[in-house]
């Protein structure tokens, strides 16, 4: 199959921020190889992936829903569907698309490929492959090879006013992110561990970033914490030294602006989120035992990280290594 090039094409990736950034090397394969094409994105807007989203040249048009999946209570999924998913519907169809792209459908994504019934529809189903090989795996079926994808992939703001508020330089600071999407995804970081990172690199400023309603003000730090929008965060660790974080939108959003990264995976192993031909530094620590089936997620922790303090010194050792 090959696409025509004048084509409109719908690109559907599940819910989260990480999942719509992964589909940022699809758009631009397909934009560079078929420049007259056009390419809209059906985006949360809940979780800020929509607001993300925009800042990408290689998506022509965002259709933003509102969607909070596992919070909802049954009425409000009911309320979802009569509603926000048919506004949605009806909106996508009267776009007359050519290609629609999908991995792995939930049912949200299914019914919507059921109800647009777009003639070309691309998917894949293999929930035990590397996510992002799996979207890169679309371009072999309508018959256009992969090149490599650049760190342009997102044109985020003028990043000026954001560093100068927060009294940034460029490369002169790490950035921690230990809060995730959900509360078992986070670690928590102690006072003693951010004096071990400071000893280990002096001459570098720390910084905190991320969102959580809990989060108590740290000191000695400079924290930022709920304090960005997702592209000022976006800037704060593009400019970053190395960016440490747990698995998440933010990590995403550091690997699309190529920094080197500290990652950790709690609920997940790193195997299914590893970016592709990464050109710089990509560290993992996986908390769950590298065996563990992607269907049994959650269980069978490592009794090497049966708790934070372990996957903190692992960190220092990882910063100790790079240092050394």
């Amino acid at each position: 199959m090959k696409i025509s090039k004048k084509s409109k094409i719908l690109l559907i990736p599940l819910n989260g921020i990480g999942d719509n950034l992964a589909f940022l090397p699809l758009a631009y394969n397909l934009k560079k190889q078929l420049k007259n094409i056009q390419i809209t994105i059906l985006s949360n807007q809940t979780n800020g992936a929509s607001e993300i989203m925009r800042f990408s040249p290689y998506v022509d048009k965002i259709v933003k829903f509102n969607f909070r999946g596992n919070v909802y209570t049954f009425k409000e999924y009911v309320k979802f569907y009569i509603w926000e998913f048919w506004k949605i519907s009806s909106k996508l169809k009267k776009e007359n698309f050519d290609y629609l792209f999908t991995i792995n459908p939930n049912f949200l994504i299914k019914t919507f490929i059921f109800l647009l019934n777009i003639k070309n529809t691309i998917q894949i189903k293999n929930k035990e492959e590397n996510q992002n090989q799996t979207i890169l795996k679309l371009l072999d079926k309508v018959q256009i090879s992969q090149i490599y994808a650049p760190k342009n992939l997102l044109k985020l703001p003028d990043e000026t006013k954001i560093l100068q508020k927060h009294k940034l330089h460029k490369k002169k600071y790490i950035v921690i992110n230990p809060y995730g999407s959900i509360k078992t995804k986070g670690i928590k970081i102690n006072k003693a561990f951010l004096m071990d990172v400071q000893k280990i690199n002096p001459e570098l400023q720390i910084v905190i970033i991320g969102k959580e309603k809990d989060h108590i003000k740290l000191k000695k730090v400079i924290d930022v914490v709920n304090q960005t929008s997702l592209a000022e965060a976006g800037k704060i660790i593009e400019n970053a030294k190395l960016f440490i974080t747990v698995d998440g939108g933010l990590m995403h959003l550091g690997i699309a602006m190529q920094v080197p990264i500290i990652a950790i995976f709690k609920v997940i192993h790193s195997k299914y989120h590893l970016p592709i031909d990464y050109p710089v530094t990509f560290k993992t620590i996986d908390v769950l035992d590298p065996k563990q089936s992607f269907s049994k997620l959650g269980k069978n922790i490592q009794e090497t990280y049966k708790n934070d303090k372990a996957i903190l010194k692992s960190i220092l050792s990882i910063i100790k290594t790079k240092n050394g």
